[in-house]
């Protein structure tokens, strides 16, 4: 079984304090097969990311999470498998730049209650590969349960991702698929042949991005 990370942020993210040797070295640690960085709206650890992938032989997914905007921010989507940044703005705009680059799209934590969820989902029922049901992050078990009745009604790929901002939090929540590589976990996204196993970190971690935004300060 291929286990996949598919949400982590380096410090790249202003709210987060992993750098992408570490990220990777616990990807290792956690018994994970890869990990996707996906920082928001930057590709600025994918340099260092690919200089440790290739030194330590462990697969990273190259991608973002690119918040979409109309009026203001309704929610944030998971950009994977993409070859270039890719900037905030109208859903339309975001989708057509992915698909561009022969990526994925996954709806991010998309009925977190606390204030980070997606403001109009029906908007992207039929236009995205895949629904993050379990994110590490999100507090309470409505928000999973919600995430996966959203999956499973329009027939997406269902998709487990930590959301970690600090190393501890990597693997806490993360996608399988019956594969062998990445390519094979690419397809099995797209084909809906993906499910996900974790739990959720302890609100603990949350603090973490407190601090993470004082030193970024």
């Amino acid at each position: 079984m291929f286990k996949v990370d598919v949400h982590v942020h380096t410090s790249y993210s202003k709210d987060a304090l992993c750098s992408p040797k570490n990220i990777i070295r616990f990807g290792l640690k956690k018994g994970l097969n890869a990990v996707a960085i996906t920082d928001h709206n930057t590709t600025k650890a994918w340099p260092k990311a690919k200089e440790i992938s290739k030194k330590l032989d462990f697969p990273v997914i190259f991608g973002e999470e690119v918040k979409i905007l109309d009026n203001g921010k309704i929610g944030e989507i998971l950009c994977l498998f993409i070859q270039e940044e890719i900037k905030p703005g109208p859903l339309d705009e975001v989708l057509e730049e992915v698909k561009d680059q022969d990526g994925i799209t996954i709806l991010a934590h998309p009925f977190d209650v606390c204030g980070r969820g997606f403001k109009k989902p029906e908007l992207v029922a039929n236009r995205v590969n895949g629904v993050e049901v379990l994110n590490g992050r999100s507090l309470f078990s409505y928000s999973k349960k919600k995430a996966l009745e959203f999956a499973k009604v329009h027939n997406l790929s269902i998709m487990g991702g930590s959301d970690a901002h600090c190393c501890w939090e990597i693997g806490n929540a993360f996608t399988i698929a019956d594969v062998h590589d990445l390519e094979g976990f690419r397809k099995a996204v797209l084909k809906g042949k993906t499910n996900f196993l974790g739990k959720r970190s302890s609100i603990m971690y949350r603090g973490v991005s407190v601090l993470a935004r004082i030193v970024h300060i």
